[in-house]
């Protein structure tokens, strides 16, 4: 997938942080935006299928795509069927508002390795959020190096 690549993290100048420094390379934005466009195409083509996960949960009301062979009827959208002699399927989201908590390990231990624990484990904190926010959640991020949690 390749979003574990990343550029040499610079060692930490603060002698009370042992551990390398995040370095973000120049195209880890291009790399999670280009992960998040793949994980929303896979979520188009499976959209409406399933179940929600919450009781109760209401659907949005998002657009229309072309049908697919296929595909179960009772999402066809008669009415467009009837005027374009196209058919069309109704796409909606599901309405569960989300929250995520984010908590990231920046303590001495996350040093061990080339590049690093914290270096990996930053920029999947990093695309997590991404995904989260492209999918209408709310996300906090805090880091903690054991001593107390610092919301980001």
């Amino acid at each position: 997938m390749g979003l574990l690549r990343r550029s040499a993290p610079r060692p930490s100048s603060d002698p009370r942080r042992p551990y390398p420094a995040v370095a973000l390379g120049g195209d880890y934005l291009r790399r999670v935006e280009q992960l998040t466009l793949r994980l929303a195409a896979t979520k188009e083509r499976r959209e409406g299928a399933g179940s929600a996960a919450v009781v109760g949960a209401g659907e949005e009301f998002v657009g229309y795509r072309p049908y697919r062979d296929g595909e179960d009827l009772r999402g066809l959208a008669w009415d467009l069927l009837a005027r374009l002699d196209r058919p069309y399927v109704r796409v909606t989201r599901r309405e569960a508002a989300e929250r995520w908590s984010v908590l990231l390990d920046t303590s001495a231990s996350m040093a061990v390795g080339p590049p690093g624990k914290l270096q990996v484990a930053a920029e999947v904190v990093g695309a997590l959020a991404s995904l989260a926010l492209r999918g209408g959640a709310a996300v906090e991020v805090a880091a903690s190096d054991g001593s107390r949690p610092l919301t980001v």
